[in-house]
């Protein structure tokens, strides 16, 4: 299958590439991205070289680290996110300043933040509002929805800070 060889005598399959082994039609493959409903109590914390997909949320108190990008369908709570790229919240980042924080390679995308420490060595994008965060961006942060408010906080932008109200 994908990203594996077989050896010489054909009895083992060994993986060329970091990831996750999976069966695809009867072949073994290596996959890139690792997908999971949630981050919680049922998968523990996740520490994967390569891509990750949260198909729902990412609860309170877990970590999720990834050397590629981090994509989460649903909230982040209180976690540790690390990302050696790209990390994207569909929903909106809960945290606390004592406990946890999102460091993105990157750039960050949310919905919203409130509470949180985020650090994006690229852009940090957050379309409905930013209460109360500490900041700090390689390029720009980026309030841009209707309601794009960045209330109280710390940011620090190396390239400049666009919001609809400061």
């Amino acid at each position: 299958g994908k990203n594996c060889t077989t050896s010489d005598d054909g009895l083992k399959v060994i993986a060329e590439t970091d990831g996750m082994v999976v069966m695809e039609q009867d072949k073994i493959s290596i996959s890139d991205i690792f997908t999971i409903e949630a981050v919680n109590v049922n998968s523990g914390n996740i520490q994967f070289n390569g891509s990750v997909v949260v198909k729902r949320d990412v609860e309170m108190g877990y970590s999720l680290i990834s050397n590629g990008n981090i994509q989460i369908n649903g909230n982040a709570e209180k976690c540790i996110l690390k990302s050696g790229g790209d990390i994207f919240i569909k929903g909106g980042l809960i945290g606390k300043a004592s406990e946890g924080g999102v460091t993105a390679g990157n750039d960050f995308v949310a919905k919203f933040a409130e509470n949180a420490e985020i650090t994006a060595s690229g852009n940090a994008v957050i379309y409905e509002g930013v209460l109360n965060c500490k900041v700090m961006s390689g390029k720009q942060v980026v309030a841009s929805g209707k309601n794009g408010n960045i209330i109280g906080g710390e940011i620090i932008a190396a390239e400049g800070v666009e919001a609809s109200t400061l």
